[in-house]
């Protein structure tokens, strides 16, 4: 692979590339002709713009300057976990699993999936003290109830998003109410919004 070609496969721009073999040719030349040399060398990322402007000013103090490409497959894949963190996720549907069984539990929320997770981590370490407080928990979360009574561990590791990107509460209420009925089986409380057995189900906004 000669020079161009190691140049265009890091990412540097045709117009850098000539401007490098056109400097390394003039310094060749200016060596063959015992003029001064250069008297040390920069290695900078480049920066469209900021590289040439600091590579023009070293240039007069007789320092040779070469690029490095930060754009690496590393790189770019950490800007793309970054750029949407998955515990950052709002207006949707989500599922949490129990570590220690098969139940698990539906809910919804207009917040960071984060800040929900935290509240269900908070309800277990509260352990409901009469009747009152078990219903008040019971609609809280249900699978906080689950994890106190049976001594489980919630799985908040490995929580699902089932559905994102609602606009309003509504939205949010009737997807959790399709998944709590594809999922006859959760912890969910059955009372408060539910969706008629003859209605055909086609979720919208998925994942």
């Amino acid at each position: 692979m000669n020079v161009i070609s190691i140049l265009q496969f890091n990412n540097f721009p045709m117009k850098i590339i000539r401007s490098i073999l056109k400097q390394n040719s003039l310094l060749r030349y200016n060596n063959d002709s015992n003029e001064m040399p250069w008297i040390g060398t920069a290695v900078l990322p480049y920066r469209h713009g900021t590289t040439e402007e600091i590579q023009r000013i070293l240039k007069h103090h007789r320092i040779k300057v070469y690029y490095k490409t930060t754009n690496t497959l590393r790189s770019t894949l950490v800007r793309l976990k970054d750029k949407i963190p998955f515990m950052s996720t709002q207006n949707c549907v989500y599922k949490l699993s129990c570590i220690d069984c098969d139940a698990y539990y539906i809910g919804e929320s207009s917040r960071e999936i984060l800040t929900r997770a935290k509240e269900h981590i908070r309800y277990t370490k509260k352990p409901p003290n009469n009747l009152v407080e078990l219903n008040q928990l019971q609609i809280k979360s249900a699978i906080a109830v689950h994890a106190i009574f049976n001594n489980h561990q919630i799985d908040f590791k490995n929580i699902e998003i089932l559905q994102k990107g609602f606009s309003n509460y509504t939205e949010r209420r009737v997807a959790e109410a399709f998944h709590i009925m594809l999922n006859p089986t959760s912890l969910n409380r059955k009372e408060g919004l539910t969706i008629h057995p003859t209605w055909t189900i086609y979720p919208c906004h998925s994942v």
